[in-house]
């Protein structure tokens, strides 16, 4: 009986493992990681706007808080691909502060309050530009505070060189912006603005999903420069 058990016992882990390869296709099919998530920090992205709130809007119609979301649903792809805990502040159209009464006030806590709860190691929100004139176009971080210049220099030098500088042959300086969200959250934050949706040139690329994804792995790559340095 006593030798019976011992295979047995054998048997069944071989029996677990057999399973847990089979059903390996379908835990990543549903969204569950499968790699190991000691040691990767968790970063909130934040796509801006949204609901009733669009944000500045194209020539062709298209809405900022549209584009936001796009291209931070690739960036959320990129860093869960990469076995990063990824928390999104939205993953629909909808806004996270439903009544028009002190609107912009409660979605901005609203959007504190979930990078604070988190406890993330970064914070990047994503935004669209808009200027007067057409001609101004480009790549343009902003930071808040002092522990999160490091963060934006590293995302500035390095879409520079990515894109700013093959596209336009000129490159950015980080800037700082006095935002709510980037002050007020305990993590290094930046706001990408992606482009200026008011420049003909930026919003044709924009509108292209290939340009998306080439900019959203370019601010992953960044992010992944800045935390290898830390």
């Amino acid at each position: 009986m006593k030798v019976f058990w011992v295979v047995s016992k054998k048997s069944l882990l071989v029996i677990l493992v057999l399973v847990l390869v089979a059903f390996l296709p379908l835990f990543t099919f549903w969204g569950i990681s499968t790699k190991g998530e000691e040691g990767k920090e968790v970063v909130v992205i934040d796509a801006g706007h949204g609901g009733i709130d669009g944000g500045v809007v194209g020539k062709s119609g298209v809405k900022e808080s549209d584009l936001n979301l796009a291209i931070a649903k690739l960036l959320q792809g990129y860093f869960k691909e990469d076995g990063f805990r990824v928390v999104m502040t939205r993953t629909t159209s909808d806004s996270l502060y439903k009544l028009k009464q002190h609107f912009k006030r409660n979605d901005t806590l609203e959007r504190v309050r979930i990078v604070k709860e988190s406890k993330a190691k970064l914070l990047v929100s994503v935004h669209i530009n808009k200027y007067s004139a057409s001609f101004r176009r480009g790549i343009q971080v902003f930071y808040g505070k002092e522990d999160s210049i490091d963060f934006a220099k590293t995302i500035q030098e390095h879409i520079n060189k990515e894109m700013n500088i093959p596209t336009l042959n000129r490159g950015f300086s980080p800037l700082y912006g006095d935002y709510y969200l980037l002050k007020n959250v305990p993590c290094p934050a930046v706001i990408v603005e992606c482009g200026f949706i008011s420049s003909p040139e930026d919003e044709k690329l924009l509108l292209e999903e290939d340009y998306r994804m080439l900019l959203a792995f370019n601010i992953f790559s960044a992010v992944k420069e800045y935390l290898s340095c830390r």
